[in-house]
């Protein structure tokens, strides 16, 4: 075998063996620490009052009033978010919302089954949902 057909076939072994390397290696910053948001979090607020809250249509109170709620991103890009209603009758009722995400820079966008989208910020543990200008503010 010729000193030339040695180098290539040296080379090839090189290259063949950072190619495991070449393939998992994460772009620094956002691949490698991205799944830190998956998770559960809990309803704290919305727009500003605390939950329980009963929100006021045309100028009344006296609507369903939301207990509790949790937003939950999954792996994979879905979320489903969970609320739980104390309804004026005295009854309850629990209703699931499901939808996907999408990274959009520091931001994620959320387009929901049969709906609309809403904007999701994440800074830490706090999980902000701006639903038309509402601000619905979870923690983890």
């Amino acid at each position: 075998m010729s000193n030339k057909t040695k180098l290539k076939m040296a080379l090839v072994i090189v290259l063949l063996a950072g190619l495991p390397l070449a393939c998992t290696t994460t772009t620094p910053g956002k691949a490698a620490d991205s799944s830190g948001f998956i998770g559960t979090y809990s309803l704290v607020s919305i727009d500003g009052h605390p939950v329980p809250y009963a929100p006021i249509h045309d100028g009344q109170q006296g609507g369903p009033e939301v207990v509790s709620s949790t937003f939950t991103l999954n792996r994979g890009g879905t979320v489903v978010s969970t609320y739980n209603y104390a309804l004026p009758s005295g009854d309850t009722m629990s209703r699931d919302f499901k939808g996907t995400y999408a990274e959009a820079g520091s931001d994620f966008n959320v387009k929901w089954e049969g709906a609309g989208q809403t904007k999701v910020t994440i800074d830490g543990g706090t999980l902000t949902m701006d639903n038309h200008g509402m601000l619905f503010v979870y923690q983890k």
